[in-house]
């Protein structure tokens, strides 16, 4: 069981909650192009930083613009992404992992990654399967018809 505190003022509508979208591709670009993220610290509190893949496509560090602490560690990285309609959405590129000497760094997700496509399917109910079941044949005796 885990207890997520989401809003202590109460503020918070949770019907306005919801699934984060994730990336599809790999961001940012393997030749060390650099994007803005945002993020929520652990306190609620928005970041934001121009990160790139400097030394490793899967690794995404910015500078001192935010440096992780302690408990900031799995928050979501975001990049803001105009939508076909205009507006404006979050879009799930990584996750928090460290505090470095030049500021922080995440982890880079995308629906590339055949780890998240299998965590994120829908699970079947564990249980009897949805065909009708067939009754069990009886056994029969040698030699009896």
């Amino acid at each position: 069981m885990a207890r997520i505190r989401l809003d202590e003022g109460g503020t918070l509508d949770p019907a306005a909650l919801r699934v984060a979208e994730i990336s599809a591709w790999a961001t940012p670009d393997r030749d060390g192009g650099a994007i803005v993220v945002q993020c929520l610290d652990q306190h609620g509190k928005g970041q934001t930083a121009k990160g790139g893949n400097y030394s490793n496509p899967r690794w995404l560090e910015w500078g001192p613009a935010y440096r992780p602490i302690p408990g900031d560690s799995g928050s979501g990285v975001f990049v803001m992404r105009k939508k076909a309609d205009g507006t404006i959405a979050p879009v799930l590129v990584g996750a928090v992992v460290d505090r470095s000497e030049r500021g922080g760094g995440a982890s880079l997700v995308s629906l590339k990654d055949e780890w998240l496509r299998a965590a994120i399917q829908p699970r079947q109910p564990a249980g009897p399967s949805s065909e009708p079941s067939k009754p069990a044949a009886r056994p029969t005796r040698a030699g009896s018809r």
